[in-house]
C-alpha cells in the first residue's frame, strides 16, 4: 500500500480533516520540498510554483481491507468495492500537483489545489521538538523523492523538454504548454515552469 496512491489519497483525506503539526522533522521536510521547487519560475504573486507528479495507483489490494469498509458501512458488497477502485483508479497513474507558495513568512503546501501544510523557517528555533506521526513523514519523503526525479528527468530531456513537458502536461493534466527557448530566454537557463 506504501506509496501508491490510495496511500496518498488516505493520507490526504486525514490530513484534510486533521491538519498535522509540524513538528522539526516534518518542517524540515517541508522546506526541502520548497526549496526543491526553487528552480521552477514562480508566478510573480506569492511565488506560486507548480509541479505535477506520478503516483502507481497500485493494485485493489492497495485499497485497504474490504472487511473493514463493510464494517464500517462505507461499502455493501465485493462488487461495490471493485466498482469503485476501478472509478477510482482505472488507470495505471495517478497525478498529484504540486503547488508551493509564500505570503510573507509563511509558506504553504497545495496538493491539488487542497491546502496541505503552513510552515515556516524559523519554525525550529521558535518550538521544540514535537511527537510526530511517522506516516506523515514517510508521505513527504515520498513527495519529496518523486519532486526531485520530476525535476532531475526534465534537465535529462534536455532538448526534448518541450515535447516531454507537452507529453505530460497537455495531454495527461490540461495544462498549457510552453516554449522552452523562449521561456528561458526571457527568465534564465535555470528557470523551470511546469505550468
Amino acid at each position: 500500500m506504501f506509496g501508491t496512491a490510495p496511500w496518498i489519497d488516505i493520507i490526504l483525506k486525514y490530513l484534510k480533516k486533521w491538519p498535522a503539526v509540524a513538528g522539526s522533522q516534518i518542517n524540515h521536510l517541508l522546506m526541502e520540498i520548497y526549496q526543491t521547487m526553487e528552480p521552477i519560475q514562480p508566478v510573480p504573486e506569492d511565488a506560486v510554483r507548480h509541479l505535477w507528479i506520478e503516483v502507481p495507483c497500485g493494485t485493489i489490494e492497495d485499497c485497504g481491507n474490504l472487511d473493514v469498509y463493510i464494517d464500517a458501512g462505507l461499502i455493501d458488497s465485493q462488487e461495490e468495492f471493485e466498482r469503485e477502485w476501478l472509478e477510482s483508479y482505472s488507470e495505471e497513474l495517478k497525478w498529484y500537483e504540486i503547488t508551493t507558495t509564500q505570503y510573507m513568512e509563511e509558506k504553504f503546501l497545495f496538493i491539488n489545489e487542497e491546502l496541505v501544510f503552513q510552515f515556516n523557517d524559523l519554525y525550529e528555533t521558535k518550538k521544540e521538538k514535537e511527537a510526530e506521526d511517522e506516516e506523515i513523514i514517510v508521505f513527504l519523503k515520498l513527495i519529496l523523492a518523486a519532486l526531485k526525479n520530476e525535476i532531475k528527468t526534465v534537465h535529462q530531456v534536455g532538448d526534448e523538454t518541450d515535447c516531454y513537458l507537452i507529453e505530460k502536461s497537455d495531454c495527461q493534466k490540461g495544462t498549457k504548454d510552453l516554449n522552452r527557448q523562449i521561456y528561458w530566454d526571457l527568465f534564465g537557463p535555470n528557470a523551470i515552469r511546469m505550468n
